[in-house]
């Protein structure tokens, strides 16, 4: 109850420095899975920097608001999504935008069975569905929809056409009931392959 109250009053202390927002995404228009984990550990960083910060303020220091910022910024900060339960989810409740549930597929175990779901969906058309017990204990789930393929015509950087074949994929996480869905684009390659495009508005 202490540690909890303690978080709390590091929450109040982030908002009146300006220092937590509310919202992961901070770049306009789609993301790719990989660059919205990537905004979410960004937001996660600034975290970091909140013990800090409010370590730096005469007023919090020494209070529990000065305590709440050091686990807020040291344990968030060092979160990898593996492990520490609670402080992941706390961490994406601080960064908004779904980042509760993206921050548990960081690292390398889950991103893996997340992909595997993604390209199989790309490739064959049909929905994948994968679930699955992280070792932070947490059910996850995904479930993945790719969209009819679209031919699209572009300039390349050396202003000859090139056609590509694209499709929407929507990718649905969730971790101990809690889902998000994000939509990207995948492009198939000059080897065939699919991978999320480079340039994400390519069929806005």
């Amino acid at each position: 109850m202490i540690m909890m109250l303690k978080r709390f009053s590091a929450f109040a202390g982030a908002a009146s420095l300006g220092v937590v927002t509310t919202s992961c995404v901070t770049t306009s228009g789609p993301l790719t899975v990989e660059q919205k984990i990537g905004s979410c550990v960004d937001m996660i960083g600034a975290g970091a920097a909140l013990g800090g910060s409010l370590g730096n303020n005469a007023p919090y220091r020494g209070t529990s608001m000065y305590d709440g910022g050091a686990v807020l910024g040291g344990n968030l900060g060092n979160d990898t999504g593996s492990g520490g339960a609670g402080d992941s989810l706390l961490a994406g409740e601080v960064a908004g935008g779904g980042c509760a549930v993206w921050l548990a597929f960081q690292n390398a175990a889950d991103r893996e069975r997340m992909l595997a779901a993604q390209r199989s969906a790309v490739a064959t058309g049909m929905p994948q569905r994968e679930s699955w017990v992280g070792t932070d204990g947490r059910d996850r789930m995904v479930t993945i929809a790719a969209m009819e393929p679209q031919t699209v015509n572009y300039d390349a950087a050396d202003d000859q056409e090139v056609t590509r074949t694209c499709r929407w994929v929507n990718t649905t996480a969730s971790v101990a009931g809690t889902d998000d869905t994000l939509s990207e684009v995948w492009c198939r390659g000059e080897n065939n392959e699919w991978a999320p495009s480079e340039d994400q508005t390519i069929l806005s």
